[in-house]
């Protein structure tokens, strides 16, 4: 008897051994996931696959999710593919790292041949909602499930919002019978990026509770549409201020170009409770509308604060320091981002720093220094070249950059046809032009017509520049008609400068530019009269201030 009652002992020793052993290993596992220790991961997968525990469904159900939160999706697949007895969390998982890698169409094959419940579709809907240009997908999930709720009509709204379609984002909102306040805040952001800001307002209005992201979210719906005045209101009132319903002010108010009021509601809220992206949106609206010192000032109180600079603060901050055109501020802020030089968007905004104060070497230096170039570096060291005169050496970047084999863009083009004009090479300027279509297959927009219409019009050649603005496919605006002018003025050209000067007239009646411009004409071929008769008609047309 005795010996029956130790043997059955020892096995149930044995077993909660066993049992402790799994839950340290759960909690391991854990851990790895949350911090993405890869190292640590497979060191605890070898333990266990030496038992074969990595094929139980617990714990090999773990390990799958502790490959995908560690961007190894190849290991998460091994050990799905072995675990026995997969359930629904096993599939759940394993199409969760797929999705959130971004490879929808493996998650939905997956997904197809998985046991499923009510999460599985509504974790595939939400994914598909996440990824930009996948809300068909989204939309087809949604359509196929057997039984709708509350999360599920949220993640299609979810996904309708993000391409700012709001008449099927509603017709969802409209079927949800219980709608909580995720719901709201979704459809308040469909109505932000539809375009619909009053339509948001509404929505806000008839919520029965708000939180910080319902404030937030009504507060940016007028901002982002041009509604600068109703935003304004809403952050009066707004109980508590918080940083993403400021940001979305600062970035409005910084597009609209009221630097200085940006600046007012972004000191409402005390510096140590910003973060890294709403600063840098202030000192990217600072750079923006030429008050630099300010924004450099920002920049270094955020270090004092202690709040970490991103890569996105170190663009905004180096448009700031190119603007002050201080090289000694330029090499400063270049050795505090020396490890963040190789970064695509800080190493063409390094550059663009340069250039702006001038230091086209310096500028070339960080170019040759990086060992891979896409295409905004290439087109921002070109911009760089031209702005400083250096146009012959703008146009040889160009062609080293197709030798490169890095296609130029549209901007590519700007810029080189910009170089063109300036330098007046008007055959290299039509050969660029014709190749842009011709080679590269790209349409040319009204701002490669305007570069080549100044080409023509610096070279004389009004006559040509008239006929390529009349056979644009395209209506020329403003902008055409004045360059055309400015030509006109420099040598002379009344009969073309009449009829350009008629035209921009008649795209913009307020614009005075075109009386003066044309006005100049006159007096450079003496016709003092013409000049007075223009002045008079210029002030009756001009509103007093």
């Amino acid at each position: 008897m005795n010996e029956c009652q130790n043997a059955e002992t020892r096995k149930k020793s044995l077993y909660e051994s066993v049992a402790i052993d799994i839950q340290a290993f759960a909690v391991a596992l854990r851990k790895c996931s949350a911090s993405k220790s890869l190292l640590e991961g497979r060191r605890l997968h070898l333990l266990l696959a030496k038992h074969r525990h990595d094929r139980q469904t617990f714990l090999g159900n773990l390990l799958v999710h502790m490959y995908g939160s560690c961007d190894r999706l190849p290991d998460a697949r091994l050990v799905f593919d072995k675990i026995r007895h997969k359930n629904i969390y096993s599939w759940n998982i394993i199409i969760a790292a797929y999705a959130q890698k971004g490879d929808l169409c493996q998650a939905k094959l997956l997904f197809l041949r998985a046991s499923r419940n009510v999460v599985s579709w509504n974790s595939m809907i939400g994914f598909c909602s996440q990824q930009q240009g996948s809300w068909r997908m989204a939309e087809d999930f949604y359509r196929r499930m057997p039984q709708w709720d509350v999360v599920s009509g949220n993640a299609m709204i979810a996904a309708f919002a993000q391409t700012g379609e709001f008449d099927p984002a509603k017709k969802v909102f409209d079927l949800i019978e219980e709608r909580n306040v995720v719901s709201w805040n979704a459809m308040i952001s469909a109505c932000d990026e539809g375009g619909k800001a009053f339509s948001a307002g509404k929505f806000f209005e008839k919520m029965p509770s708000w939180n910080s992201i319902s404030w937030s979210g009504a507060i940016s719906a007028f901002a982002h549409n041009g509604h600068l005045d109703q935003a304004m209101d809403l952050w009066a009132i707004l109980p508590g201020k918080d940083v993403i319903s400021c940001t979305a002010i600062v970035a409005a108010l910084g597009d609209s170009g009221d630097a200085h009021r940006a600046k007012q509601v972004f000191d409402e809220i005390a510096l140590q409770d910003h973060d890294s992206f709403s600063c840098s949106v202030m000192i990217s609206a600072l750079a923006q509308n030429r008050c630099p010192l300010p924004a450099i000032q920002l920049f270094r109180a955020m270090d004092l604060e202690g709040i970490p600079s991103s890569s996105t603060t170190f663009v905004a901050a180096l448009e700031a320091f190119g603007s002050h055109s201080d090289r000694s501020h330029c090499r400063m802020i270049h050795a505090i981002i020396a490890h963040l030089e190789f970064h695509p968007f800080v190493s063409a905004a390094l550059i663009n720093m340069y250039g702006k104060c001038g230091s086209v070497a310096a500028a070339r230096n960080v170019f040759d220094r990086l060992p891979s170039k896409d295409i905004v570096i290439w087109n921002t060291i070109m911009v760089v070249y031209s702005h400083n005169g250096h146009t012959a050496s703008s146009r040889e970047l160009f062609h080293a950059m197709v030798l490169h084999g890095v296609l130029p863009d549209h901007i590519s083009f700007i810029s080189v046809l910009s170089s063109s004009s300036h330098s007046g090479v008007i055959q290299t300027g039509w050969e660029l032009f014709v190749s842009m279509i011709g080679d590269y297959g790209l349409a040319p927009t009204i701002n490669h017509y305007v570069c080549m219409i100044d080409l023509l019009g610096r070279a004389a050649k009004l006559d040509e520049a008239v006929e390529l603005i009349f056979a644009m496919p395209f209506h020329p605006n403003v902008v055409c008609w004045r360059i055309l002018l400015c030509a006109c003025r420099s040598i002379g050209d009344e009969r073309v400068g009449d009829h350009a000067a008629d035209a921009a007239i008649d795209i913009d009646e307020e614009d005075a530019s075109p009386y003066f411009l044309l006005g100049h004409t006159y007096a450079a071929n003496g016709k003092m009269g013409s000049v007075v008769m223009f002045n008079r008609l210029m002030k009756k047309r001009t509103p007093l201030c």
